[in-house]
Order: structure tokens, then sequence, then C-alpha cells
């Protein structure tokens, strides 16, 4: 069975600069206050490459919830 991920490559700094620090803010508060599978993918990550990555790559799984709730119309649910 094939994984279902895809990589595109290393993270890089491409974007919207005024968005990168919006979404970090967004996802460390739910870091703090939030018990989730991206809160518990942050801590592990923190472990493997740093507070600060951990941080941006949890951020890239928190897009993607967003928008999946966003798509599929669905609640949140933590």
């Amino acid at each position: 069975m094939q994984s279902r991920k895809e990589h595109h490559g290393r993270m890089t700094k491409t974007g919207d600069k005024m968005m990168r620090p919006i979404t970090e803010r967004v996802t460390l508060s739910h870091i703090r206050f939030c018990d989730s599978p991206v809160t518990e993918y942050c801590r592990r990550k923190e472990k493997e490459m740093g507070t600060e990555k951990a941080l941006i790559t949890a951020s890239g799984k928190m897009l993607t919830v967003i928008f999946a709730v966003l798509r599929d119309k669905h609640h949140f649910a933590a």
C-alpha cells in the first residue's frame, strides 16, 4: 500500500510574509491551551528539531486542519 502523503521538499520562507507570524501565533496559542493531535505533533517534533522549527511545522499542520474544516463544513473537535 502506498503512502498518500505528498512531499514538496524542504521548508521554505516563500509566501505571504505577514501571514507566517500570524499562523505561528495562532498555532502557539492553540498548543498552549488545547490538547489536540496538533499539540501532540508539535511536542513530538520539538524533541527532534527544536522549538522554533517544530512550531513552524505544526503551523503547517494547523493550516491543513483549518482548510479541511472549512472545506468539509465540519466542527473542529480537539
